[in-house]
């Protein structure tokens, strides 16, 4: 956040809004069974997101230490995608509550992405039809979102984990590449 803002980006209106409403409405007025179950819900999107990063190249023209950057990331949410579950699933969190969680978040999730988003690309001055192409072109790279449906049905699946997708050695694989991996 301190280097948007040393770049002249203004992300405090944002950020307020979204801890507001976040933490200061849903978070304080919600049962500690359904905060973990939306940490849950999110943890698996991001661990979707890891996954898909990892198998397209829709990174392949960012800067090399953006690109570095994000797909460590991506090999970092892999690795504790479970952690989370098996917290949830171990003090009693039931099925519903899990879809409860992902209800719960996943609109608010893309909500949240599209308004920040926004904010940001306003803030660069690009014009509506800059703007457009852009999304047309991630779309065609397999960047655009549709994916998180699938994710987010697999998800509410009686009997979901999320180590049945293994994809563990994805992760372990680029960190080899980079010489990131020991032992």
């Amino acid at each position: 956040f301190d280097l948007l803002r040393e770049h002249g980006y203004e992300i405090d209106n944002f950020l307020n809004e979204y801890r507001h409403f976040a933490y200061e409405n849903i978070e304080s007025r919600s049962p500690p069974i359904l905060c973990l179950s939306a940490t849950v819900a999110l943890e698996h999107l991001t661990a979707v997101m890891a996954h898909h990063a990892l198998t397209h190249n829709h990174l392949d023209n960012a800067h090399p230490v953006m690109r570095d950057l994000i797909m460590w990331h991506a090999c970092e949410e892999i690795e504790h995608k479970s952690v989370a579950f098996d917290v949830f699933t171990s003090v009693g969190g039931s099925w519903l509550t899990r879809v409860a969680g992902m209800t719960l978040v996943f609109p608010l999730l893309l909500w949240f992405w599209d308004r920040a988003a926004t904010d940001l690309l306003a803030q660069d001055k690009l014009s509506d039809e800059a703007l457009a192409a852009d999304r047309k072109k991630m779309e065609s790279l397999g960047a655009g979102r549709r994916y998180l449906i699938g994710a987010v049905l697999n998800y509410i699946r009686p009997g979901f984990h999320p180590d049945q997708v293994d994809d563990y050695p994805l992760a372990a694989a680029w960190l080899t590449e980079k010489g990131r991996l020991e032992g």
